[in-house]
């Protein structure tokens, strides 16, 4: 039979709900179709009043609910790849990395030699005391220094 055929594909969800909540076996039982409410039965549909239905439409609606977002990933991600704005993302991104590089190529040995600076002024005001050698040589050549970085 036709109901017999449909209960051997795979595609087939056996447990579906119409929009009254009713399933293909609420439907064989309504219409006093014994016959096709058997072979429902022994495929494993569920009637609207099992306790177990709301676990199995839950389901099946997970599923459904996976299946689709598996079909929409590749559609999302090729999207997200080849779109204007993944490719501005993309140039923006790289140009920055690129201006940050050299930017850090210049700024670092300014700041070895600004540390240097910092480094001598301090040395020298512990040897003075804490007061500030302005007749030191090597104190006015470091601030001279550390005027010019900063």
């Amino acid at each position: 039979s036709v109901l017999e055929f449909l209960l051997k594909q795979e595609s087939v969800v056996l447990n579906a709900e119409d929009r009254f909540g009713g399933t293909a076996l609420d439907d064989a039982t309504r219409h006093n179709n014994r016959g096709a409410a058997a072979l429902l039965e022994q495929a494993g549909c569920l009637g609207a009043g099992h306790p177990h239905l709301q676990v199995v439409t839950a389901q099946i609606k997970a599923e459904a609910i996976i299946a689709k977002n598996k079909a929409c990933q590749p559609n999302i991600l090729h999207i997200l790849q080849n779109s204007q704005e993944s490719s501005a993302l993309r140039i923006v991104s790289a140009d920055l990395t690129m201006q940050i590089q050299e930017r850090h190529a210049i700024l670092e040995p300014v700041l070895k030699r600004l540390a240097w600076a910092l480094k001598g002024l301090c040395v020298r005001m512990r040897m003075n005391g804490g007061r500030i050698p302005q007749q030191d040589p090597r104190f006015v050549l470091a601030a001279q220094h550390l005027q010019q970085l900063v």
